[in-house]
């Protein structure tokens, strides 16, 4: 992680795993990037790039899965969110028929206090979905999706 003057924060980070009981014995790289830039106080963009890489059978088999995003907010109330993921494991199956693109973008609205609205437009792919050290199972999703998280 590096500070910029108070102008920016730049964070970056690296993992590597091999999984030698699944088939082909993949192994994962996985760089991600965090580039936050601060416009004023209350208002702020931030770019990441998440990037995962995978090897099989002794590198006769290779793909990746990345997302990128970029976000405006004027915090604490409101922020809005881009984000682009890709695929290109279709390339390793012959009877693939799925997505290899999707695209998203989010609303999310700070409701007083205790009460948050997000809605989101576009496709998202299905699977885990992590933000801030919480993970979830997310369904596919290709249209619009409305949320309400309210705090008592």
């Amino acid at each position: 992680e590096y500070d910029y003057k108070d102008k920016a924060t730049l964070k970056g980070g690296f993992s590597t795993m091999r999984n030698k009981k699944e088939a082909g014995t993949p192994i994962r790289l996985a760089p991600v990037l965090d580039l936050l830039y601060y416009l004023s106080e209350t208002n702020s963009i931030n770019f990441v790039l998440e990037h995962l890489w995978t090897e099989k059978y002794d590198g006769k088999l290779t793909y990746y899965d990345q997302i990128l995003s970029l976000s405006l907010s004027h915090s604490p109330t409101v922020s809005l969110t881009l984000t682009h993921e890709r695929t290109t494991e279709w390339k390793t199956k012959a009877d693939w028929f799925g997505k290899r693109n999707w695209f998203i973008g989010t609303l999310d609205l700070a409701l007083g206090e205790n009460h948050n609205l997000s809605l989101s437009l576009g496709s998202r792919r299905e699977g885990k979905v992590c933000a801030g050290g919480v993970c979830v199972e997310k369904p596919a999703l290709d249209g619009f999706e409305m949320k309400l998280l309210s705090r008592f």
